[in-house]
């Protein structure tokens, strides 16, 4: 149907306009923040010390939970309270209420460990969903983890006339795609940025110079990468082997997608029966979160396929879709992955990633990131996958260990401790 739209709207010349319209609403959104956030900021400062400043932290799906220190950090603190509201993005706003009230009770078990301190943003109520205006949880910060649509109500410019906004992305920088990087309304939108270093925030900067934001990019780190600054020598830790295949594989009914990391359609069969074969080992399967959807909406695989190699993968070793990968990255040995964010997640550890590469893709990794990259093990086909498997995994050989740990430090990704600066930075402009 949105095919059809799409072809009507651009046979009656009104395509640019739309693009216009759009790419000029924007600018007039980012304004209107920018008037709202001095008004919230002061609120902020005014408000009394024995008061702390309430932050809800909008999570959609549990894999892309990285906040977790800067959680710790703010409970610690003694200035903020912080609290998880389970919303949902463009694509979970298309879920059925059933489907999206399995993806949030699942959330909300995992985040029972923080005992009453989640919401749900988006409720069901009569098998209708109900998004909830976020002024009822009385938050004087509400904390974006992904760039993707909002659901009602809850965008930066309408959360902006209670609350300042924040971001962090639920990734790590790689391959430098500012579009999705910083100009999406909402990273365009928010008042503070946290991004992966002083680099990136004048790349940042450079691709935003003839576009209207009002963001401030404060380069913190990433709190993902918290996890893994003490494993940054590259030392084994255990014995893991990781398998964390991104979803981007063409799919013939989304010809137009853009990001075409993955290689999971040459290649899936062929590992998980090298992984039945090397049992020798323990093996962890990572995949991404919508893989899947993708797999089954690809023509790939049906339904039963999908579950019947998830379970396959089960009954040879761990099976991990929720966020809580950081002890298994910190006990792994190697990974094998096509997946964008965990090439500069895992390689802060300086462990050897064997990278999985497509033909499809036609991005190269940001300069800053291309000398770490340059030390991974890049596979085109099967001949040098299995090439790579017999160097890196069954004969320990690792001949790129020393440069890859240079490179490590050189791109800035051990021993930053970003939880603590995002926490510092906060403290600051409120002057507490």
């Amino acid at each position: 149907m949105r095919k059809v739209i799409r072809m009507v709207v651009k046979a009656l010349g009104l395509y640019q306009f739309s693009v216009w319209f759009r790419e000029n609403l924007h600018p007039m959104r980012a304004l209107l923040c920018k008037f709202n956030y001095k008004r919230q900021l002061e609120r902020i400062r005014n408000k009394p010390k024995s008061e702390k400043i309430r932050v809800l932290f909008i999570v959609s799906e549990i894999a892309k939970w990285k906040e977790q220190k800067v959680y710790e950090q703010m409970e610690s603190s003694g200035i903020f309270e912080p609290i998880v509201g389970l919303s949902a993005w463009n694509k979970q706003s298309g879920l059925s209420s059933s489907e999206l009230e399995a993806v949030h009770t699942r959330a909300e078990a995992f985040f029972d460990r923080l005992g009453d301190r989640h919401v749900r943003t988006v409720r069901i109520e009569s098998g209708e969903k109900v998004f909830a205006d976020l002024r009822e949880f009385n938050a004087d910060i509400v904390y974006y983890t992904e760039p993707w649509s909002p659901c009602k109500g809850q965008t930066p410019w309408e959360v902006s006339k209670f609350a300042l906004t924040f971001y962090t992305p639920y990734y790590v920088p790689n391959y430098g795609y500012l579009y999705q990087e910083c100009h999406l309304p909402v990273q365009r939108c928010c008042y503070g940025y946290f991004c992966l270093g002083e680099a990136w925030k004048v790349i940042f900067e450079k691709s935003l110079r003839f576009v209207v934001h009002i963001c401030q990019f404060v380069p913190t780190g990433h709190p993902a990468l918290d996890y893994f600054s003490c494993v940054s020598s590259g030392q084994r830790e255990g014995d893991k082997i990781i398998y964390a295949p991104h979803f981007s594989f063409y799919n013939v009914n989304s010809p137009d997608y853009i990001q075409l990391y993955s290689t999971f359609d040459w290649n899936y069969k062929e590992i998980l029966q090298y992984a039945k074969q090397h049992r020798e080992f323990t093996w962890v399967f990572k995949p991404h979160p919508i893989l899947r959807m993708w797999a089954q909406a690809s023509g790939l695989m049906t339904k039963q396929e999908v579950e019947k190699y998830y379970n396959e993968w089960a009954k040879i070793g761990i099976v991990c879709e929720d966020g809580d990968y950081q002890k298994l990255f910190r006990e792994a040995r190697v990974m094998i992955t096509d997946c964008g964010s965990f090439l500069t997640e895992f390689g802060a550890t300086g462990k050897p990633v064997i990278h999985l590469k497509s033909s499809r893709n036609p991005r190269t990794p940001i300069q800053r990131m291309k000398g770490l990259y340059d030390t991974y093990y890049q596979v085109n086909n099967l001949d040098e996958m299995y090439g790579a498997f017999k160097m890196v995994i069954e004969e320990c050989r690792d001949p790129n260990r020393d440069q890859r740990l240079v490179a490590v430090k050189n791109v800035g990704l051990c021993g930053v401790n970003a939880s603590a600066n995002i926490v510092n930075y906060l403290k600051l402009i409120f002057s507490r």
